[in-house]
């Protein structure tokens, strides 16, 4: 999903025509890199940027029209520090146009997954600046079952928690984490998750001991009052209506972001993991 308008085609050009191109193997071999040093993540992405070259529309937006395991991969690494989308939608755009599958890993590697911490952060900031850094990954929902941002199988949902109070078409309309498909809303005691039928995403997650929000290394999330979005988060957070809204990026992109919505008292009782349109 993207909230994005769509720019004049002059504009276009004349942006890309300032940038500089991305840098092929002068003679390729079809689908063949030399990942041997590359991130996993920054490889999937070099596969994605790849993907491209195979879409039907060339423009800034072609990552937009990738496959959805490909363009997961993208939101996967957006969340890490240092990641450029400029860079990789140019990437992508470059790919389209040449129809070519063949990307200079390392150069792609050192102008889109490059991570980078800005050095002259000075010591009064150095824990805000770290915290603006923090990837919450996962929700731990009643302490039975972890599932990640990018969901998990139908099928072990319920094998943990069993067919759901109620079932109902999707909501979202347009914010919804699938393109296509049976979408539905599944709700439970706790939590509400969206599915087409084979991968569940949560949606939304009432906080209690047992049930909290988890970052990649797997300790707790700790916001416990309004307050603490602040405190932890900083410029990521905003008021957005009645809740706290904390992007999901590092680099505060809100194409997707996590609602938190406080009691009378300040305290948290729940999160919203919220998709942009």
């Amino acid at each position: 999903m993207s909230n994005k308008a769509a720019k004049p085609e002059a504009e276009m050009q004349a942006g890309l025509s300032s940038a500089k191109s991305p840098t092929l193997h002068d003679a390729p071999t079809q689908g063949s890199h030399d990942t041997a040093d590359l991130d996993p993540f920054c490889q999937d992405l070099v596969n994605a940027a790849a993907e491209c070259s195979e879409v039907a529309t060339c423009d800034e937006f072609a990552s937009m029209y990738i496959s959805a395991t490909s363009r997961s991969a993208v939101v996967a690494m957006s969340k890490k520090p240092g990641y450029s989308e400029k860079e990789f939608d140019r990437y992508c755009e470059y790919a389209c146009k040449n129809r070519s599958r063949d990307i200079d890993d390392q150069q792609f590697s050192k102008d889109v997954c490059k991570k980078s911490v800005p050095a002259h952060a000075s010591s009064d900031d150095g824990a805000k600046s770290a915290n603006a850094f923090l990837d919450i990954a996962s929700f731990n929902i009643d302490g039975k079952l972890v599932i990640p941002e990018d969901g998990i199988s139908l099928e072990r949902l319920l094998s943990v928690f069993g067919q759901p109070q109620k079932k109902e078409p999707t909501p979202y309309e347009c914010g919804s984490a699938f393109d296509e498909g049976d979408i539905y809303l599944y709700s439970y005691p706790d939590f509400t998750a969206e599915t087409d039928g084979k991968t569940v995403i949560v949606r939304t997650m009432d906080i209690h001991p047992q049930s909290f929000m988890a970052l990649a290394d797997g300790k707790a999330l700790d916001v416990h009052t309004r307050d603490d979005v602040e405190r932890i988060f900083g410029s990521r957070a905003e008021k957005f209506g009645d809740h706290d809204r904390v992007s999901d990026h590092p680099d505060g992109n809100l194409e997707s972001a996590y609602l938190f919505n406080f009691d009378e008292k300040g305290n948290l009782i729940s999160v919203k993991f919220w998709i942009g349109c």
